[in-house]
């Protein structure tokens, strides 16, 4: 007995069907001609989605209503098998899709096998945790004197970073009446990049162009170097400890400090 002989149809079907994935296969055209039972239960799940009312429906249907352009799918299951990528559908699935060339005993092609494992869960909490993590890469603080915020730049900064924290200041700034943002640069490190000696700059302007007085405090000798190296001026109230520049803030909002008296 040969091993092609040892399962019915029905039997394979039934093997299948016990697969933990929801599997597809179509046809040369790229129409769906059969699905296991997790595949069917998946399908309607999202019904509303492909436009039918049951599973069924899908069968004979081309894969492009999975998709909105099926113009680089079908490249890819023309020229690229096998493929194995996660996908997105529909804006709020997400899977990860394996497709693999079908062939009879004669090695002819007849169609595509396609697993797809749905991740959408999986991604989503990828996204809040990538989420987390940059809102711990760039802290913005409120501090003791009204309507002002510190933002320590703490570890490496590269321009994605920057970015993120533009992003993020522009939004804190413009959810509170903010008066000054403090920028202390003494637990940052910097290589020697003029680019990156720029977006400070360009941080600093964001702050004078929302209506915020920007102050800078902490300055490694190895930035300063880089600035006057560069010949970037920084355009802000400079001091060198954090002391000195909650002292002129004071100031500038009319408080002092006094100790409390002994009654």
């Amino acid at each position: 007995m040969v091993a092609s002989n040892i399962f019915t149809q029905q039997e394979t079907i039934a093997v299948l069907d016990c697969i933990g994935e929801n599997i597809f296969v179509a046809d040369t055209e790229f129409n769906l001609v059969w699905m296991n039972k997790m595949a069917h239960e998946l399908i309607n799940q999202i019904k509303e989605d492909v436009h039918v009312s049951s599973s069924n429906e899908v069968i004979g249907k081309n894969l492009s209503v999975f998709h909105r352009n099926f113009t680089y799918q079908e490249k890819i299951l023309k020229e690229s098998l096998p493929y194995t990528s996660r996908i997105q559908l529909f804006g709020k699935y997400s899977a990860d899709l394996t497709v693999t060339e079908l062939k009879n005993e004669h090695k002819d092609h007849i169609g595509y096998i396609l697993i797809w494992n749905d991740v959408t869960e999986e991604e989503q909490a990828n996204q809040e945790t990538q989420k987390l993590i940059e809102e711990l890469m760039t802290p913005i603080l409120p501090m003791m004197v009204d309507d002002s915020l510190l933002v320590p730049l703490i570890g490496t900064y590269d321009e994605h970073r920057f970015d993120m924290l533009q992003r993020k200041l522009l939004h804190e700034c413009s959810k509170a009446d903010t008066e000054f943002v403090v920028f202390d640069f003494s637990g940052m490190s910097l290589a020697d990049n003029q680019k990156l000696v720029t977006q400070i700059r360009t941080l600093t302007d964001t702050v004078s162009l929302i209506g915020a007085e920007p102050i800078h405090i902490g300055f490694p000798i190895s930035m300063v170097k880089q600035f006057v190296q560069h010949g970037i001026k920084a355009d802000a109230k400079t001091f060198r400890t954090f002391k000195e520049a909650s002292t002129y803030l004071l100031k500038r909002k009319g408080y002092y400090i006094a100790p409390i008296e002994n009654e």
